[in-house]
């Protein structure tokens, strides 16, 4: 296997750049996490999905309860008061 200086280099850059992104994403969070902060200021219900997000807030016995039925809905799903128009159906 021959192995050129540009995919190494490419490998390279793309190394550190997940490694400082990483870093910054370490030192931004804070005790209140990213995603709370997110939820509080949307105008919206986010709608549930098939499995929780840290931002619910739940203990593990309230995930439980709350996630262990999970009926698939096959459409789109939005949150309450928003809609959607069908611009091309492709059969």
């Amino acid at each position: 296997m021959t192995l050129k200086r540009r995919d190494f280099l490419l490998f390279l850059s793309a190394s550190v750049i997940t490694i400082a992104c990483n870093r910054q994403r370490q030192t931004s969070q804070t005790p209140t996490s990213s995603s709370n902060r997110a939820e509080s200021q949307l105008s919206f219900k986010p709608v549930k999905g098939p499995m929780p997000l840290s931002g619910d807030n739940l203990t593990p016995e309230e995930q439980i309860s709350q996630y262990a039925n999970y009926n698939v809905v096959d459409d789109l799903l939005l949150p309450e008061g928003f809609t959607y128009d069908k611009v091309i159906l492709i059969s």
